[in-house]
């Protein structure tokens, strides 16, 4: 894997590979995954939204720490709740208070906002009272 910067691969084909990485990162937006920096021993994926049903099936990722970047709007945390369905160690990366709170210039309203129980997000993935 070293020296990879980009690979697409079919669903099917991922689940059966066993890749040696300690960390993966998955992305919601593609411009994140382009400009994701290097981390020694770890891999990011593109997840581009729901979906999770292959990356489930690639055992190797159950042992692997595991790390969600979305928006921080009502379908980052569905997307991040729907992860977790498949891979329950799945933990969030930048979808907090503190970092919500910190780009309040760029805040704005949901159009259509997802209305749906979460029942898998953790107290430091829930964002109150903002």
């Amino acid at each position: 894997m070293q020296g990879l910067t980009d690979l697409s691969v079919p669903a099917d084909e991922f689940g059966c590979i066993s890749l040696p990485v300690q960390r993966v990162f998955m992305t919601e937006n593609e411009i994140n995954y382009l400009a994701f920096p290097p981390v020694a021993g770890s891999m990011v994926i593109f997840g581009g939204g729901y979906g999770f049903e292959a990356l489930a099936q690639a055992a190797w990722l159950h042992h692997c720490a595991l790390f969600y970047w979305g928006d921080i709007d009502t379908d980052g945390f569905a997307i991040l709740d729907s992860l977790r369905g498949y891979l329950p160690h799945a933990r969030s990366l930048l979808m907090d208070r503190a970092t919500l709170l910190a780009h309040r210039p760029l805040w704005g309203r949901e159009a259509s906002p997802t209305r749906r129980a979460l029942s898998r997000l953790r107290p430091e993935d829930v964002l109150t009272d903002a």
